[in-house]
């Protein structure tokens, strides 16, 4: 299909002729109980490739052109008279990674590849003012495009058209035209302070990630829509005009456009096959943590997403104290902590709660890496009435003698719970503890389960079926669901704890094991929750 070329008006004359369609949106706030200690200070990931990391070029051949073939580049160019902003850097790498949230939730799971490193950064031996001033062939809006697009080519390689990827390139070049087409898309300096948070007018940053991907749509070769007065909220027309990211969408056109482009892949997980008539969609209570956070600056991504508490009083199970200053979100992982609280044998730690349920059919699944600590590392899920729950994940990575069974080990199980009086069943089958050699600690896996209904569970980790729980003698033998089995909606909660059967037998961490910060973290890369929805039928042509 041939791609178009399509330039972007100026903000201030889309926001005259949309004006109407500016809406704004309330962010609730994560409700913190009292801290018991100070906030724990963050710590890097472990990962080796992070999600935000920059490399810089001055002027030398850049190895981004030759490698991880079919990648979304993303170029940060730094005028001769204008110093490297990392709030602008930083800005960069959080919206490109909400927007291929966004693309692979439009797209069910589906969606573009980003280069490693996320953000290039390159600097120009040209000032600011030369990118749109410079005369260049064609109508003046054109030469930003057209001189940044050049200092690109000089300093990367950059074309249009490229095979191996599409570049996205902001410069800080004063200006407020932004285009995109043919592989490209250049936006200017307006668009990074809108990104930052500090464009004099325009303070929804969703509507400059919206704006950044209906330009990159342009570079994936998607024009406007034809029918513009019904797809007036699409993204390629003026959906991103205060309504990204869940007010607009992709069209029909645009999707089957995309899912025959050698640039969209399905995301780095393989699913089990939704219930027949069904298919996945990415729930927007996944999180790929993609964000910056602490206990005392929570973005938005965060506060819409998660609770920093329990879902009821309840401060944890045996010398387990939950703290809302034991998690921070940093270089694309979560990570959640403990430590000793002075003075006493409790135990304090993070723990985060979803705000949305989710409901079956459902697949969840994390990529986490346990702490190495002999305490309980988590991903459940729980009704609020705490009578039914589903564990993804629990695991004991302590390297201590006394735990290396529990070590080599996973826990992949479910309760169900009558409360007054106190009933419990879960299943005490070997295969409920799946070992396959791995010491889990070591690095991080990815651990999934599929709710298919009332009375079935599979299990997956690494991408693969390891366990499968299914019928009433397995999910509730003794009735304690009144015969309907797994049926209430579940809130995720990442959390790790100090189980009262295992701290009773004295196995519980010692102040040492507590203070270590290499030992005292689970981290999770991302969470994902796939939703099973009825599949469109298409009538015959």
């Amino acid at each position: 299909m041939k791609r178009l070329t399509i330039v972007m008006k100026s903000a201030s004359a889309y926001l005259l002729l949309f004006s109407g369609l500016l809406v704004a949106s309330a962010i609730a706030f994560c409700a913190e109980p009292e801290r018991e200690t100070p906030i724990q200070q963050p710590q890097a990931s472990p990962k080796q490739a992070t999600k935000t990391s920059t490399t810089e070029t001055d002027g030398m051949p850049s190895p981004l052109a030759n490698e991880q073939d079919k990648s979304v580049c993303v170029v940060y160019m730094v005028s001769s008279d204008r110093i490297e902003s990392s709030e602008y850097k930083q800005a960069l790498a959080d919206a490109v990674q909400n927007l291929r949230q966004w693309y692979a939730r439009q797209l069910n799971g589906v969606t573009f590849r980003l280069h490693e490193p996320v953000v290039e950064v390159i600097r120009s031996d040209k000032p600011a003012a030369w990118f749109y001033s410079h005369p260049t062939i064609g109508h003046p809006d054109d030469r930003g495009y057209n001189n940044t697009l050049a200092e690109a080519s000089r300093l990367l390689g950059v074309q249009r058209d490229d095979p191996h990827h599409i570049w996205l390139i902001y410069s800080d070049g004063p200006g407020d035209k932004g285009r995109g087409g043919n592989g490209v898309a250049i936006m200017p300096e307006d668009d990074l302070l809108g990104l930052s948070g500090k464009h004099p007018k325009q303070k929804d940053i969703n509507r400059w990630i919206g704006g950044m991907g209906h330009e990159l749509g342009h570079a994936f070769g998607l024009p406007h829509p034809a029918d513009t007065k019904t797809h007036a909220d699409a993204l390629m027309w003026a959906g991103f005009y205060g309504k990204y990211p869940n007010a607009t969408y992709l069209t029909e056109e645009d999707k089957k456009h995309l899912r025959g482009s050698p640039f969209f892949f399905q995301s780095d997980v393989t699913l089990p096959a939704p219930p027949s008539g069904m298919e996945w969609k990415l729930s927007p209570a996944s999180d790929e943590f993609t964000y910056t956070a602490s206990p005392d600056k929570k973005p938005g991504a965060f506060e819409l997403r998660w609770e920093c508490a329990f879902i009821n009083p309840w401060t944890g199970p045996g010398k387990t104290l939950w703290s809302a200053g034991h998690f921070h979100v940093t270089n694309g992982s979560l990570a959640i902590t403990a430590t000793r609280k002075q003075g006493t044998d409790g135990v304090l730690t993070g723990i985060l709660t979803s705000r949305d349920h989710v409901q079956y059919p459902a697949y969840v699944e994390a990529r986490v890496k346990i702490s190495n600590q002999v305490l309980a590392s988590n991903v459940w899920m729980l009704s609020d009435d705490s009578t039914e729950e589903i564990d993804v994940i629990e695991a004991y990575g302590g390297d201590r003698p006394d735990n290396q069974w529990h070590a080599e080990r996973l826990h992949l199980s479910h309760h169900v719970f009558i409360r007054k009086p106190f009933q419990d069943y879960q299943p005490t089958d070997d295969g409920s503890w799946y070992w396959n050699g791995t010491t889990w600690r070591d690095g991080f896996h990815r651990v999934g389960v599929f709710w298919r209904d009332p009375w079935h569970l599979e299990y997956y980790v690494d991408g693969k079926l390891v366990r499968t729980v299914s019928g009433r003698e397995k999910i509730d033998p003794h009735g304690y669901t009144g015969g309907k089995g797994l049926t209430k909606p579940m809130r995720i909660i990442i959390n790790m704890e100090d189980q009262d059967w295992r701290s009773t037998a004295g196995v519980t961490p010692t102040d040492e094991e507590l203070a270590d910060n290499q030992r005292n973290i689970m981290w999770v890369d991302w969470i994902r929750v796939y939703e099973g929805v009825q599949t469109k039928q298409i009538p015959a042509q």
